[in-house]
């Protein structure tokens, strides 16, 4: 498994930091509280006003940077010097336990009738993991759309990489169709289930379950990347 913790300048103008593994769980309790607090701001700000009912807030943050056996967590800055916040964007996924029943074990083999830790073997990884991708955010600026984009990307990567499988509420009109389209990488979707008025009356979401595919590897049914 890769765990790092990078902070990329290349071409880009502001930098983001990429947090996973040992890195996460090497950052500290008060600097990992300092990052679910800059990740609260910015989710506040953001929906706040809109769909305030989905607001997470700063405890939930904390919990999962603090207690998950494993996070992916991505964030975007404008300055070199602010990887502990304020943020442009932010993306957090956490590790699910799959020798323990859990609603994603359930909701798959609800779905397919199919044995969920068939399906967590069958993955493509000599490590196979599955992550709840909680929540993602980017501020309302052509900043933070650039940032998030490229900081993203390095999510992407990092899964097809690792071969994850993911379970997530997909928003329809965004991410779902993100997805569907290959903008967000190699990948192979197992069992999805729509679900109307998610988020608000007309605004459905798709619960789904997924899976990354390396670079090289072939999956029938998969979705290839268009990102390039």
């Amino acid at each position: 498994m890769r765990s790092f913790m990078s902070f990329s300048r290349d071409t880009r103008q502001n930098p983001h930091s990429f947090f996973t593994g040992y890195s996460a769980k090497n950052l500290g309790k008060l600097n990992k509280l300092r990052v679910a607090k800059s990740i609260a701001n910015l989710e506040g700000e953001v929906w706040g006003e809109i769909a305030p009912h989905f607001v997470e807030g700063f405890q939930s943050f904390a919990q999962k940077l603090l207690f998950s056996d494993d996070v992916i967590v991505g964030v975007s800055y404008e300055n070199e010097g602010d990887s502990l916040g304020p943020y442009l964007s932010y993306f957090v996924a956490t590790e699910v336990d799959t020798y323990r029943p859990s609603m994603w074990s359930e909701f798959y083999e609800d779905v397919t009738g199919l044995d969920f830790d068939a399906f967590i073997d069958s993955l493509p990884s000599d490590d196979p993991r599955f992550f709840q991708r909680d929540d993602q955010t980017r501020a309302n600026s052509q900043l933070a759309k650039r940032e998030h984009r490229a900081l993203m990307d390095e999510v992407y990567d990092y899964m097809e990489e690792e071969g994850i499988a993911f379970g997530t509420f997909a928003r329809e009109r965004t991410t779902y169709n993100l997805m569907r389209s290959g903008k967000q990488g190699n990948m192979v979707i197992v069992a999805e289930e729509y679900i109307p008025d998610f988020y608000d009356i007309g605004d459905g979401a798709v619960q789904l379950i997924g899976y990354y595919v390396p670079q090289g590897v072939y999956r029938p049914n998969m979705i290839r990347s268009t990102r390039d």
